[in-house]
């Protein structure tokens, strides 16, 4: 069982946020697809970056048709926060990050399990 996180769809945003190209991440995933290797889809849900309703339809869309799909969505908690801190010379985190509601949580798990994917909240 492989686990996949998926963050952020958008290629500039990704970019913005990660520092990196999330190009690599794509063809990870197509390979992985064909490959009929079982796996999970883990998708970090944080208010500030993650949750947008435009982000949660690109990753949506980017599965539909992937076969059948699990999707763990896992809420934003603090414990890295002293590593996302220090995570390169000069980076620092300007903006508190917190996680979704649980109604914000809800509503995204049910827009993936309208569209047909297996969800759990954590995992």
């Amino acid at each position: 069982l492989i686990l996949f996180d998926l963050k952020l769809i958008d290629k500039k945003q990704h970019k913005l946020y990660t520092g990196t190209s999330n190009s690599n991440i794509h063809q990870n995933l197509n390979y992985l697809i064909e490959s009929k290797t079982k796996y999970r889809i883990r998708i970090p849900l944080v208010n500030e970056l993650t949750t947008s309703d435009e982000n949660i339809e690109k990753i949506s869309a980017m599965l539909e048709g992937k076969g059948d799909v699990e999707i763990n969505l896992l809420s934003y908690h603090d414990l890295g926060e002293g590593k996302q801190n220090n995570s390169g010379p000069g980076k620092t985190n300007k903006v508190k990050l917190t996680a979704p509601s649980q109604e914000r949580l809800r509503v995204i798990k049910e827009k993936f399990i309208s569209k047909g994917f297996k969800v759990t909240l954590g995992g």
